[in-house]
């Protein structure tokens, strides 16, 4: 599931959303050991479109943190890009930026 950050936000990431998945398949995946069900790609609702444009930094909201849903939890566990980890948070994490 992707959430939109303004008009056309998806469409013009979506082969670099895909290439992320790609590129961070083996982390997510647990070493190949447990395949998600659901990975939610969550973005900032903090800009104001109307105000301002969607721009480049709004798009790299997409690739901060997913939301990674696993057959064997109830919860599910925060992926981190950057540490390319699944990090020991609930799901409502924080990224204070």
């Amino acid at each position: 599931m992707v959430r939109s950050t303004g008009p056309g936000s998806i469409a013009g990431e979506i082969i670099r959303l895909f290439e992320a998945l790609g590129e961070h398949y083996v982390h997510y995946t647990k070493g190949l050991q447990a395949i998600p069900y659901e990975i939610y790609i969550p973005v900032k609702e903090s800009v104001s479109f109307a105000s301002q444009p969607p721009s480049h930094h709004s798009a790299d909201a997409f690739y901060n943190y997913w939301a990674v849903y696993y057959e064997d939890s109830v919860d599910a566990r925060i992926y981190s890009l950057r540490q390319r980890q699944i990090l020991a948070e609930d799901l409502f994490y924080s990224d204070s930026e």
